[in-house]
């Protein structure tokens, strides 16, 4: 029997949005597993899929396309009691099964003495309800249920996506990576049994990571981004005061934007603002944002002459700045009187100085900043970066109290990394080089994989020429080069400078 006759016959979706449903939630955990320990994502024919953890640890999902409601929640765990983890995916809950799911919550945590509340009452409470539902409690607990909304399905699989790149701090062309995604499980995958092992994944990633050493403006300076756990409980207090106002016209809906904002579901959150911001202004800025954060610039500026607002104004000069607008981004600065500027003005007016090569003008903004804000990460960096060649013992200063503040900040080793090479402290380049790749996640990084090989070969350590393969690749891609290639490159320090005369071709690198 094949693997679809067989899903058939135990009841699997075989309409398009049944596999769809599928496809789209296999992304979805793909990624949210892929930094907790994913080894490998399996597709089965007893399972839809099944994803395989460290030490061989085995969650096995199911996917459908109805509401869950208690009879189906008892009819699936009589059907599927022989794996010992099995999570069950849904379009959404009734408010029984929702019920009954804030139950196994709250006796979970009062179980693992997060929650101040007596285990035993929960239990029994609980066990009564699933008693009656003729539902076995013990599958219960070993089991979960999840929501991905049919409607939503492939925007929440892209938001999975682009928030596992935000928090590796790299840039991912979302659509193409998932077209691919959706062909290769649709295609190959589910229809024979085949897997994806988690060096499969990261070699696709690769494939579509745009991410180049253009600027120091990345993801993570979008001090307003609402991954920022700062910026997240601002936004929640702002949201429920918003739920108040708003009590007898959007409550529901702007319950539904809360929650898509705290589980950095953007994607979702952005089309639901769309949806009621002519009746609900006040969610202008947010709505901004996100455009910022997904890098929708253009879309931002188009809405510049339709508000006056202060805090619409900052998300149209991030978006003019993230353009290298500078000078318009300015512009949208002065409309705000400079006595009201917090953190954050300074900090955008720094790297608009920056960009019109007003150096000093840039330094006096960004300590301006952190001057209002002492726990600006992104200000003690971006002035490290300005200063560490003249001034080496403040910009190690600045970068050690952002490392306190965050030790997996990747720019900080970034900087680090190139005031080493200006000591001449090679194994120190390395280190700082190999520690902004692990942090970043920026695997295809043309000036750190130059400096990993350049200094791999001062130190002769084993593996520098692969090193130089590894950036002529990226080379070579980033500048539409193909066939022979000769260049010059000199590393400098303080006491030696090095010239390399670099010969490739598309299979080898020859290195004098």
């Amino acid at each position: 029997m094949n693997y679809v006759e067989g899903r058939k016959n135990i009841g699997g979706m075989q309409n398009s949005i049944g596999m769809s449903q599928q496809d789209c939630s296999s992304i979805k955990f793909l990624f949210e597993y892929l930094e907790n320990g994913l080894e490998e994502i399996s597709f089965e024919s007893l399972n839809d899929f099944c994803i395989v953890l460290e030490g061989d640890e085995r969650l096995y999902f199911q996917v459908k396309v109805n509401q869950f409601t208690l009879p189906k929640v008892s009819e699936l765990l009589r059907e599927n009691n022989m794996h010992e983890k099995t999570i069950f995916i849904g379009s959404g809950y009734d408010d029984k099964v929702r019920n009954l799911l804030q139950y196994k919550e709250r006796y979970l945590q009062a179980k693992q003495g997060i929650l101040n509340e007596d285990k035993e009452k929960l239990f029994k409470e609980m066990k009564d309800i699933c008693h009656e539902r003729k539902i076995n409690v013990k599958s219960f607990l070993r089991c979960d249920f999840f929501v991905v909304e049919s409607t939503n399905r492939i925007d929440i699989a892209k938001s999975a996506i682009e928030k596992w790149a935000r928090n590796k701090n790299i840039y991912i062309n979302v659509d193409n990576l998932f077209n691919e995604l959706i062909a290769i499980i649709g295609n190959r995958l589910r229809t024979t049994g085949g897997k994806l092992s988690k060096n499969e994944i990261m070699e696709l990633i690769k494939k579509h990571n745009t991410s180049k050493i253009e600027s120091f403006i990345s993801k993570k300076d979008r001090i307003s981004s609402v991954i920022e756990k700062e910026a997240k409980k601002d936004i929640a207090s702002f949201m429920d005061d918003l739920i108040m106002k708003y009590k007898d016209l959007l409550d529901d809906k702007l319950l539904l934007i809360k929650y898509f904002l705290e589980n950095d579901q953007l994607v979702e959150a952005k089309n639901k603002i769309k949806n009621i911001l002519n009746v609900c202004q006040d969610l202008e800025a947010i709505y901004l944002m996100i455009l910022n954060i997904m890098g929708e610039y253009d879309t931002v500026i188009e809405r510049e002459d339709l508000s006056k607002k202060e805090d619409c104004i900052l998300e149209f000069a991030k978006a003019h700045m993230y353009k290298k607008e500078f000078t318009q981004s300015l512009d949208c600065l002065s409309r705000v009187d400079k006595s009201k500027w917090e953190s954050t003005f300074f900090y955008i007016s720094g790297i608009n100085h920056n960009g019109l090569e007003d150096v000093e003008k840039a330094k006096e903004d960004l300590n301006k900043s952190i001057e209002l804000d002492n726990k600006n990460i992104d200000a003690y960096v971006f002035l490290a970066s300005l200063i560490y060649t003249s001034d080496i013992e403040l910009a190690t200063e600045y970068l050690d109290i952002a490392l306190y503040l965050d030790s997996e900040y990747p720019k900080a080793y970034y900087v680090r990394a190139q005031i080493s090479q200006l000591s001449d402290d090679f194994s120190a380049v390395i280190e700082n080089c190999e520690k902004y790749i692990s942090y970043s996640g920026d695997f295809e990084n043309e000036s750190v994989l130059l400096m990993l090989a350049t200094n791999k070969f001062h130190l002769k350590v084993n593996g520098w020429q692969m090193q130089f393969l590894k950036w002529d690749r990226v080379f070579r891609k980033n500048h539409n080069i193909v066939g022979e290639n000769k260049m010059s490159i000199l590393d400098w320090g303080r006491k030696y400078m090095c010239p390399f005369f670099i010969h490739s071709n598309e299979n080898e690198v020859t290195v004098f």
